[in-house]
């Protein structure tokens, strides 16, 4: 647990089943973002390029994830505030979902 998480912020998946990380999704006018513990995480895409094709083959997930006032919090501590196998899963789910739903909103 993150020293700037109080205990009582971080709601957890009650199951890791798509019915248990819905709740944690929310859509609005840019797109989809998710809840985990008390930080907002939001997707970006970057292109994968063939040399070799001189073409687009692929889209890595990039997560973003802010604060409860909207400043960005950087990977170290996002992932430094993993504690457990299951607090790791947790997060890894949240945010496979939350990365196939925008890559499904931009129809390529």
């Amino acid at each position: 647990m993150s020293a700037l998480t109080p205990a009582f912020l971080m709601p957890t998946v009650s199951e890791i089943t798509l019915s248990g990380l819905l709740p944690h999704l929310v859509r609005d006018e840019s797109g989809w973002t998710a809840t985990w513990r008390a930080l907002t995480l939001q997707s970006v895409f970057q292109p994968v390029l063939s040399v070799t094709h001189q073409c687009v083959v692929g889209y890595e997930g990039l997560l973003r994830a802010f604060d409860p006032v909207g400043l960005p919090v950087s990977l170290d501590l996002l992932f430094g505030g993993i504690r457990s196998a299951a607090d790791a899963r947790e997060l890894d789910c949240i945010a496979r979902c939350l990365h196939v739903a925008n890559f499904m909103e931009q129809g390529i």
